[in-house]
């Protein structure tokens, strides 16, 4: 029986018992599958018989590699070396021999192998100086003051960290005087494509040897120098660089000022300025020889500039001047107050440009939009109004309507955005249908544009309004016009339609009531007979009624024989007339109700003119009901 403390094995898989039987003994051995370091233990073997028992213990150790150092930290690090630290992981149950440090990894190693690596960690070594020369250091004659110097960077390896820049010195050959030093930066021309420096040494002596060095440097220190490269300047040559400065600058201009050097003896025959934009083209100004400031204009409003200046003469052209770097002002655009900027009009909006103020820097474009004040939308108008425009209309406005007028302006020194509040005129005078708007949105249908549609609709209105009006008037009085013209006709007659009516005119005349004369009615011969249905006395006005109804009091008319009519006009030389007019419209009501009697047409006498007090008398009647008919009695 086998046991592992208290563990008894028979029901484990991994473990597998053998027992064997000899002549006088009997072995069992004990098998684990899989060994792991978890196995390493005290095992005891027990064996029993009829006499008793007895036990044996088995110390277990399992071997295996060790695990993987841990907490890796570097605790010190110079130039050239890196102190690190780690703690050793389980060891796998046997002594560990040694650690395998490589530049990226940390293993530890024991007699059944080295562990897996530990964690990584980056550490930088600290820069020192270079260690290593430029190469190809040549040193050119540029002029008769000026030495053009040539050489390549450090090798890498040698750097020692990142170099920051070169140190060019020179010197006279024949002094041992100290170097004089020119610091250039890392970068410094074109040619660093193709691995070159590039410096000019100026303001040197003519027909000179110098002595020239590098040193290239980084933020630890200087490396050494180069070996000294012997160079001599012309006798003669193109001038030295002029000394420039910038003396002032506008928003659109910019003037500079420059001076020979002293010991320059050569002669110049033109200088060239040379200047752009920084991620422009160089372009190029010629100059006379006596100029010696210049003033550039047309610039673009804040915009950074280079510039330099170089000499020429007929040897050639010296080495440029130190480079000028400059910004122009910047200004946004002034926008005007709106009384000056705006022209409202009941349907329209007109825009004056050009009361905008550039501020010395140009205005290019404007972005118009618009909305009415109780809306959120804004309807642009156009994106790119040109400066150019003097107006620009803004059409198809609701009269009456407040709006609110959002404008930005666009120019070299910035653009700004200012809001406009206005209301368009209440009264409708023109309708303003500009062909300069174009809008980029699709027009309405004019079926949906009610500022179309409510003038059109209105305007037709009225018209139709008029013509019913003048048409109902003419259907209403078309015997006036007849009338008045039948009565000039009749007033140009002779005096034969006058009778003599003087006996008639004494008979005819009664006395009311009260005293007063009444005029006594007639019917003309064309009356026609009064329906009997119609006579009575009920709503009869009465007798003294100016407008008293005919035969009132009056006998109905008899007519008279043609011969007695002829002797009254020849024995009575007054005359008469007898006036018709037309009946009072049917269904008239008088003051008691009563309507009126049949139509029909009524006859009044009239008395001549010589009569006074009976035309007097009936003036308010023939004005009333007299249509000025004459007829011959």
């Amino acid at each position: 029986m086998w046991k592992k403390l208290t563990v008894n094995f028979t029901f484990q898989n991994r473990f597998v018992i053998r027992e064997t039987d000899g002549d006088k003994s009997k072995t069992s051995t004990l098998t684990i599958l899989k060994s792991s370091r978890d196995d390493s233990h005290l095992y005891t073997c027990i064996v029993t018989n009829s006499f008793g028992k007895d036990e044996m213990n088995i110390q277990l150790i399992v071997q295996e590699p060790p695990d993987p150092p841990w907490n890796l930290t570097a605790v010190n690090v110079t130039s050239r070396s890196i102190t690190v630290h780690w703690l050793n992981g389980f060891s796998g149950n046997s002594e560990i021999l040694r650690h395998l440090v490589q530049y990226k990894v940390d293993k530890a190693e024991n007699s059944q192998g080295p562990s897996d690596p530990s964690n990584e960690i980056e550490v930088t070594t600290l820069e020192e100086a270079p260690s290593g020369v430029s190469t190809q250091v040549n040193v050119y004659s540029a002029g008769s003051q000026s030495l053009k110097v040539m050489w390549k960077p450090v090798n890498k390896t040698l750097r020692n960290g990142q170099i920051k820049g070169y140190n060019v010195g020179f010197r006279k050959t024949s002094t041992d005087e100290p170097y004089q030093i020119r610091d250039i930066a890392a970068v410094t021309s074109a040619s660093e494509t193709d691995g070159w420096h590039t410096t000019y040494l100026t303001n040197l002596d003519r027909l000179t040897n110098y002595s020239v060095v590098v040193q290239a440097y980084n933020k630890a220190g200087f490396g050494p120098m180069t070996k000294e490269v012997i160079a001599s300047t012309l006798e003669t040559a193109p001038p030295t660089s002029p000394v420039v400065k910038a003396t002032g600058v506008t928003a659109t201009s910019a003037s500079f000022q420059w001076s020979r050097d002293p010991k320059d003896k050569s002669a110049i025959t033109e200088y060239i300025f040379h200047f752009k934009t920084t991620n422009g083209e160089w372009l190029k100004r010629h100059l006379h020889s006596n100029d010696n400031s210049l003033t550039l204009n047309d610039l673009r409003c804040g915009t950074r500039y280079e510039a330099y200046l170089t000499a020429s003469n007929s040897l050639g052209t010296g080495e440029p001047s130190q480079t000028i770097r400059f910004r122009t002002k910047d200004s946004v655009p002034v926008p005007p107050p709106k009384d000056l900027f705006l022209e409202v009009h009941g349907t329209s909006l007109v825009l004056l440009l050009t009361t905008w103020k550039d501020g010395g820097c140009p205005i290019r474009n404007f972005t118009v939009l618009y909305k009415p004040k109780t809306q959120h939308r804004w309807h642009n108008v156009s994106h790119q109004v040109s400066y150019g425009n003097k107006k620009f209309t803004i059409p198809f406005l609701k009269p009456g309507e407040t709006y609110e007028l959002l404008v930005t302006a666009r120019g070299d020194g910035g653009a700004i955005q200012v809001k406009y509040e206005f209301q368009t005129h209440r009264v409708i005078t023109t309708f303003v249908a500009s062909s300069t708007v174009k809008h980029k949105s699709r027009a309405l249908p004019f079926h949906k544009n009610l500022i179309l549609i409510v003038p059109v609709v209105v305007s037709a209105f009225v018209v139709t309004l008029i013509i019913i009006i003048v048409v109902v008037c003419l259907r209403k009085h078309p015997t006036e016009g007849r009338t008045s013209g039948s009565v000039r006709q009749r007033g140009k007659q002779s005096a034969d339609e006058n009778v003599v009516m003087g006996d008639l005119s004494e008979k005819l005349t009664g006395t009311t009531k009260t005293g007063r004369e009444r005029q006594s009615y007639y019917s003309s011969p064309t009356r026609r007979p009064i329906l009997t249905s119609h006579i009575g006395t009920r709503g009869r006005r009465p007798d003294n009624h100016e407008y008293a109804e005919p035969y009132a009091s009056v006998p109905p008319p008899r007519r008279v024989p043609d011969g007695v009519i002829r002797d009254c006009i020849k024995d009575r030389p007054n005359e008469g007339t007898i006036r018709s007019t037309f009946s009072r419209p049917e269904g008239d009501i008088w003051n008691d109700g009563r309507s009126t009697q049949p139509p029909g047409l009524w006859e009044r006498y009239e008395p001549s003119s010589n009569s006074s007090q009976s035309e007097n008398s009936n003036d308010r009647t023939s004005s009333q009901y007299s249509v000025g008919r004459r007829i011959q009695v």
